[in-house]
């Protein structure tokens, strides 16, 4: 699921399933994505945790050539990299965990979530070779 912080246009999202609802429309939106409302992308980041099979993963901005550029000084989200959502909170507050860094900091608001990633995939690791017996 991709979207656009910076866009004017809003679009609802839900989960079906397996796949965001919009996600495959995005072929025919190429030409602007929709921005998502913080409150939608919660419920939808909910429903798709909830298989314990499910893998979130979150690509930050990108604002600058550098990925060591801080897009969030306060919660230490950097540029251009990718997150992996562990817990989503009942207040709305998003655990994530940065690989490279190896490095979970203190959770982001919804809100905050929402203007600084742009996207987040799934990865279903039941069918995955690396977590066979």
């Amino acid at each position: 699921m991709h979207w656009d912080p910076a866009s004017a246009k809003q679009a609802k999202i839900t989960w079906n399933d397996k796949t965001f609802a919009f996600e495959e429309q995005e072929d025919k939106m190429k030409v602007e994505l929709p921005n998502v409302d913080p409150e939608d992308l919660l419920q939808v980041l909910r429903e798709a945790g909830k298989d314990p099979n499910t893998i979130l993963v979150a690509g930050s901005l990108i604002k600058s050539g550098k990925d060591i550029d801080f897009l969030d000084e306060e919660y230490k989200i950097k540029n251009s990299h990718q997150y992996v959502i562990l817990r989503v909170d009942e207040d709305g507050s998003l655990w994530l965990w940065e690989p490279k860094a190896g490095k979970l900091e203190k959770p982001l608001p919804i809100k905050k979530f929402a203007l600084l990633f742009d996207d987040v995939l799934t990865v279903n690791c039941s069918k995955s070779l690396f977590f066979e017996k």
